[in-house]
């Protein structure tokens, strides 16, 4: 493939997250189903790192996004394009501030059928890859691992950056 085939399919993938809608989970239960197309690293202006999830499903195309430092990502380890998963808004934990969010993540071990290979390809994605990094230049980051990332999340990370009245909890890294 040359750059030009790698440019286009990059920028179907950035226009596959740019039109997602972004879902939030206001209440316990709350959830999102579908299957997995790819992760991107969002910096925003005073805001730390996130990870932003991109979930087809039959309501069309969505963003879900956790500060890149949270070991939810440890539960996409493996992920693959196309691949069924499920996360949810499953209870909340006592914080000084604000309550702290908990997720789980329910990823299938299988596939889907190739009735969605033909749209995954249109759009720059291969069914069964692994689910790619890209970072906020477009480029992907797929050398480096989640726990390595997180790590360098954290450590640019600076108070400044975090919301006032966050109950963002630091990660303990090794």
């Amino acid at each position: 493939m040359d750059i030009n085939e790698q440019l286009a399919l990059l920028e179907k993938k950035n226009a596959i997250i740019n039109g997602a809608t972004w879902k939030k989970f206001p209440s316990i239960g709350d959830f999102i189903q579908g299957i997995l197309l790819t992760r991107k690293l969002s910096v925003s202006p005073g805001m730390q790192k996130q990870i932003v999830y991109v979930i087809k499903n039959d309501e069309g195309l969505w963003n879900v996004a956790f500060n890149a430092t949270y070991p939810i990502h440890k539960s996409f380890a493996g992920a693959l394009v196309g691949q069924a998963a499920k996360i949810a808004f499953t209870s909340t934990k006592p914080h000084a501030l604000n309550p702290i969010k908990i997720y789980t993540v329910t990823t299938s071990p299988e596939i889907l059928d190739e009735t969605q290979a033909d749209w995954l390809e249109e759009n720059g994605l291969k069914i069964g890859d692994p689910l790619a990094l890209i970072d906020e230049t477009g480029e992907g980051t797929e050398g480096l691992s989640l726990d390595e990332f997180a790590k360098q999340a954290e450590e640019e990370a600076t108070p400044e950056a975090r919301p006032v009245g966050s109950s963002l909890p630091k990660v303990k890294t090794k």
